[in-house]
């Protein structure tokens, strides 16, 4: 059986280990909970993007995972509309408030915005 995700495909036994390093990552952050009152839209139009971001929560690569969503290089993206932007953009300041160690503050480090 396979699944696919943002590592691409995946085996099933393999998955089993993605969960376990997933956890790990998260015990290893003063885990705070996921906010998912903030993402109404986004469950029901991108459940994998809330999977991801919830995933991510309380982890260094939530800030760089969420901005690559908000901002892309890639020409055949349509974008998101206004209503999952904003709660994107509502979950990202929430991100920074509870996690102030992970936000970037200097505009020339390589990847502010990515």
């Amino acid at each position: 059986m396979y699944r696919y995700g943002i590592f691409g495909r995946i085996e099933k036994h393999n998955m089993e280990k993605m969960v376990v390093k997933f956890t790990s990552i998260k015990k290893l952050t003063e885990k705070k909970e996921f906010p998912f009152y903030l993402l109404p839209e986004t469950y029901k139009h991108y459940r994998h993007v809330y999977n991801t971001l919830e995933s991510f929560w309380g982890a260094a690569i939530f800030s760089e995972h969420i901005n690559k969503l908000m901002l892309t290089d890639r020409n055949n993206r349509a974008g998101f509309d206004k209503a999952i932007l904003s709660e994107l953009l509502a979950l990202q300041t929430e991100h920074e408030k509870m996690f102030p160690q992970f936000v970037k503050t200097d505009v020339w480090s390589h990847n502010f915005l990515i």
